[in-house]
């Protein structure tokens, strides 16, 4: 064989093997499998109750399994407990009609990375109370961050204070020997949302006609905390599996009316371990 018929036997091999890698390329993509959005940490800062000092920043991360490359849109809407009296914004930023909250849009270029990040400077002259951050990655990735702002070094409690918030997503209904299990979704999990307060020292059921609830000792180190109602109207347990990487809070919230109970299981949408504390 000639040295000529050799070149082009090579060059057919590595057409053929470029076509094969194409291939198999276009497969997994048309799949999902190299398109993948796999969540394994997201974190604010930050993520509890602060003081609100000149110079604050709201700092949040978030890391995807996959690694991508590229550039990904991301867009961040931060919703304020009341209507500030300047925004303090990017050019180009979006502010919603009643002035709560505020939309940005930004390109992110990865090269096979998998770390999302962005922060947000907040003026001292910015209202204190509970602040939400909506995330959002290529339509794809959606996350929400809370955190409470105050104005006092160690919070004082003197107002009220949010310290859980979860919406359920079953429901288990027991009257005597009949069991009933429901789904909950929609405007059906919103309607029975588990909130809890505090103020001085004390703690409310909010969205249980503001019942008094009483904070059982849950021990140094606990991830458990148990609500219970002073009148016997139920309880609320929460369990805290963050970790430094990514914030999972579950709940159970039980409701008793005469023979009948109601159990709530579901996922914090935010708990702030901190206002537990005396």
């Amino acid at each position: 064989m000639s040295i000529l018929d050799n070149i082009k036997l090579n060059l057919v091999y590595r057409v053929f093997a470029l076509a094969v890698i194409a291939g198999v390329f276009y497969v997994l993509t048309g799949s999902g499998i190299l398109n993948q959005y796999t969540v394994i940490g997201a974190k604010c800062n930050p993520d509890d109750v602060a003081p609100l000092s000149p110079g604050s920043y709201i700092r949040w991360n978030i890391e995807l399994k996959e690694k991508k490359k590229g550039r990904f849109l991301v867009v961040e809407t931060l919703t304020l407990p009341s209507p500030p009296s300047t925004w303090d914004v990017p050019e180009g930023a979006t502010i919603s009609a009643d002035r709560l909250s505020c939309t940005t849009k930004k390109q992110q270029r990865l090269f096979y990375t998998s770390t999302f990040n962005g922060n947000w400077r907040i003026p001292s002259g910015y209202p204190e109370g509970l602040y939400k951050l909506d995330v959002t990655i290529n339509g794809k990735v959606s996350k929400s961050f809370y955190y409470q702002l105050g104005r006092y070094d160690n919070f004082g409690f003197s107002k009220e204070v949010d310290v859980f918030k979860g919406t359920p997503a079953i429901r288990y209904g027991i009257q005597q020997d009949d069991v009933k299990k429901a789904k909950l979704t929609g405007t059906t999990a919103v309607e029975n949302v588990c909130h809890i307060v505090r103020k001085g020292n004390d703690f409310y059921w909010k969205s249980r006609n503001y019942e008094k609830l009483l904070l059982l000792e849950h021990g140094a180190g606990s991830s458990a905390y148990y609500f219970v109602s002073i009148k016997g109207a139920g309880l609320i347990k929460i369990l805290d599996l963050s970790t430094s990487e990514l914030k999972e809070v579950e709940y159970l919230e039980q409701v008793s009316t005469l023979l009948t109970s109601i159990t709530y299981f579901g996922d914090a949408d935010y708990f702030f371990p901190s206002s537990t504390r005396y």
